[in-house]
């Protein structure tokens, strides 16, 4: 029993890691947005981080990659 719970465990860290920094884009990209324009356009967040997660799919297999996605959506 012991067991499946570390099991469970080390899975379940290894998915938050792999989701990280989707997680970290949403959050830095809402609390920017909603300091400099408001509440009316934080929607806008969602449909940027959709764009975000499939960039980092894509090109997540070569080195840099996740940096290269930052700087794709960012500018």
């Amino acid at each position: 029993m012991k067991a499946t719970w570390i099991g469970y465990g080390k899975r379940f860290l290894q998915a938050l890691r792999g989701v990280a920094p989707v997680i970290l884009f949403f959050l830095t990209g809402f609390a920017s947005v909603y300091a400099l324009f408001g509440m009316q356009y934080v929607c806008v967040v969602s449909v940027v981080t959709v764009f975000f997660r499939c960039a980092t799919k894509r090109t997540t297999r070569r080195p840099g990659g996740i940096c290269a996605c930052w700087l794709l959506v960012r500018f």
